[in-house]
């Protein structure tokens, strides 16, 4: 087995095989709307190539990091997915779990135990103003594999379930398998075809 760095392409009996640095098998290429580039690995490991975008003006493009998880959310569940952020702004520590109808849903460690986060917990003028969502749960559906219209979501969890180094991404535009990729797909995470 030959090792060609720094993208972990391995050649095995004249097969080449791409994986993450777990060693996870690359299955798929996908792109969203702003034009990002993603590697997705068979563990949900994520290597994003990240566009000039007109909102960051063109700022911290480029390669970025491997992400160890991976998820995808529909478009009518943005609002609760992103609420991430006004949580963390609050100082909560986060994590996910799961809810008795599958869907993701955001828990908080509040007032000395872990609890799941309510739209009040996020958007406190937002509950006042809207009584009836005030205690409603910020859950979320989620899937393992992009498809067309998903967003795609990057993080990072501790050991301790913590949610660190969250990325939300735009919607999902382009998906394939990754022995469908281009060369100059693959150029842009200095893989040569």
């Amino acid at each position: 087995m030959k090792h060609i760095s720094p993208y972990h392409l391995y050649e095995n009996n004249s097969t080449k095989k791409l994986v993450s640095p777990t060693l996870s098998p690359i299955t798929t290429y996908f792109e969203t709307a702003q034009g990002s580039k993603y590697l997705l690995s068979e563990k949900g490991e994520t290597k994003r190539w990240k566009s000039s975008h007109a909102n960051t003006g063109g700022e911290d493009s480029g390669l970025k990091e491997w992400y160890p998880y991976s998820m995808f959310v529909p478009q009518d569940d943005i609002d609760s997915m992103m609420s991430y952020e006004h949580l963390l702004d609050k100082g909560y520590k986060i994590s996910l779990s799961k809810t008795q109808n599958d869907k993701q849903v955001w828990v908080i460690y509040k007032e000395g135990k872990w609890s799941l986060a309510t739209y009040s917990d996020a958007f406190p003028t937002y509950s006042k103003l809207n009584p009836d969502k005030a205690d409603k749960a910020l859950a979320f559906s989620s899937y393992k594999k992009p498809a067309i219209g998903l967003m795609a979501v990057e993080y990072k969890q501790e050991p301790n379930g913590i949610i660190r180094s969250f990325h939300p991404g735009s919607p999902v535009s382009k998906v394939m398998p990754i022995d469908q990729a281009t060369p100059a797909d693959l150029a842009h995470f200095n893989i040569k075809a």
